[in-house]
């Protein structure tokens, strides 16, 4: 089954008691992002993430039960917070 992604957008908002900094370190570098990225009980395996506009983001994240996602995000536009 093909779905198309196309046009659809991912925007997240939180409220976080740190600096601006430290919280783009830890959504935009790989040694960072696979401690806490997925549901808990998965792992997460980057096998590219660059960030920058119009680059892949290529990862795969493991089920605790053996299955595995496979999953692929273009950033489309990065605007930079501090």
């Amino acid at each position: 089954m093909q779905t198309e992604t196309q046009n659809r957008t991912l925007r997240t908002i939180e409220i976080f008691k740190i600096s601006i900094g430290l919280i783009c370190e830890v959504w935009t570098n790989p040694n960072h992002i696979l401690n806490w990225w997925g549901p808990t009980g998965f792992t997460t395996t980057i096998h590219k993430m660059e960030v920058k506009e119009g680059v892949e983001w290529n990862l795969t994240m493991h089920v605790p039960e053996g299955a595995y996602c496979p999953i692929r995000s273009i950033f489309k536009e990065i605007i930079a917070l501090y």
